[in-house]
């Protein structure tokens, strides 16, 4: 695993060179953020008195290379948090390569490749981000070990094209790798996954676009724990419905052939959908998801995701935003675990005031709680205040 961790991160940086030759600007910034806190249940984790106060700082810095045609982003993120009871420190690491281009009129291409390193059920910087569905990376599909504190290290490759066959009428192709590792479970829950998809979109209006696509997907479980081949059909749309809302999804049936132990073997609906409201100064956006996921311990699964982003200016200097999601997994019930369906919570409001240019202070509190058919464990509920210094580049 750390031979090809490394070769990774080396792929990304051979996407640079070419494109600093023929770069037009140049941006660079890193954002600095300490900040104190507390949480009843930091890890997800049973029994009781498990709360702590802690101190954290966050690190994220970011380069831009800017063409005519091209971007490219390297960005990172690191968390370091130091509990003040029953915890050690806790560190988690993430680092990303984003190329966006435009090679023609007619074709657009994009490559993304994340590489993270954090602790299963933490909630931090990290953490936040990987959860954030609209971040271009899947989450982490590990809720049943949550509670264990188990490490986990992914690895997670995308890349896709379009080409624009008339005026109406367009394909595209994606491709994807991933593979995650686990410290201490690793051998029950272990994976690598790849799979490809191909699609074709009609524009039948000044608005709105409909289309096909169908994918194919693998996962594989090392040792002896089989594999999961994934077929889905969808018929997909996106629509400007007024000046305000647009609507964007998915919809078809996933075909399941599967010899991995615990594993789904059911054909069913899958599916995505978002409907978002924007306007000058509030941002409100419904998602939802179905699709066949491996799982950290429990094979291929039908992984359910809900949820809904809101922000609203209050003024010029004031934000306010919230956030929840509500996840399942092994919605067809785990044959590893007879009665596990594990279900998850998330439920966060933000209050961020910029006080300068390159300063801000926000404050946040949050709601998490993780439970199955048969069991529940203590609810986490925190709450943290903070300041973010912006260097370099402010864009």
């Amino acid at each position: 695993m750390r031979t090809r961790w490394y070769g990774c991160v080396a792929a990304a940086t051979l996407i640079a060179p070419g494109l600093a030759q023929a770069q037009e600007e140049t941006r660079i910034g890193i954002d600095v953020s300490p900040n104190v806190g507390y949480s009843s249940n930091p890890f997800s984790g049973s029994g009781g008195d498990l709360g702590s106060a802690y101190a954290a700082i966050d690190v994220a810095p970011q380069l831009q290379l800017l063409t005519a045609r091209d971007t490219l982003t390297v960005s990172g993120l690191t968390s370091f948090k130091q509990y003040f009871q029953h915890y050690d420190n806790n560190e988690s690491y993430s680092v990303s390569a984003d190329y966006a281009g435009r090679p023609s009129e007619r074709v657009n291409t994009h490559l993304r490749l994340n590489l993270s390193s954090a602790i299963v059920g933490a909630y931090d910087a990290v953490g936040d981000s990987l959860m954030d569905p609209g971040a271009g990376v899947p989450p982490p599909t590990d809720l049943a070990l949550y509670g264990s504190r188990d490490r986990r290290r992914r690895v997670y490759a995308t890349g896709d094209f379009s080409v624009a066959l008339s005026a109406r009428d367009s394909i595209n192709a994606s491709a994807f790798y991933e593979s995650t590792r686990y410290r201490s479970f690793g051998a029950a829950s272990d994976y690598d996954g790849f799979g490809s998809t191909l699609g074709y979109s009609r524009q039948i209006s000044a608005g709105t676009r409909v289309g096909l696509q169908g994918s194919l997907a693998r996962y594989s479980y090392p040792g002896q724990r089989g594999d999961t081949r994934v077929i889905s059909t969808q018929a997909t749309v996106s629509t400007q419905l007024n000046q305000f809302w647009a609507l964007d999804g998915a919809l078809g049936m996933s075909f399941v052939d599967s010899n991995s132990i615990g594993s789904t073997h059911k054909a069913s609906l899958s599916g995505n959908a978002n409907l978002c409201r924007k306007t000058e100064r509030s941002n409100l956006c419904f998602f939802a998801s179905r699709s066949v996921r491996p799982t950290g311990f429990n094979g291929s699964q039908y992984v359910n995701m809900f949820g809904a982003d809101a922000s609203r200016k209050l003024s010029e200097r004031d934000t306010i935003s919230l956030h929840a999601v509500y996840t399942t997994e092994a919605g067809s019930r785990s044959l590893v675990l007879p009665g596990l369906n594990t279900q998850f919570l998330l439920v966060s409001a933000t209050f961020e005031r910029r006080l300068s240019e390159r300063m801000r202070v926000s404050a946040m509190g949050q709601y998490r709680n993780i439970f199955t058919d048969n069991y529940s464990r203590p609810a986490d509920i925190g709450a943290r205040i903070g300041l973010s210094y912006r260097f370099g580049d402010l864009r």
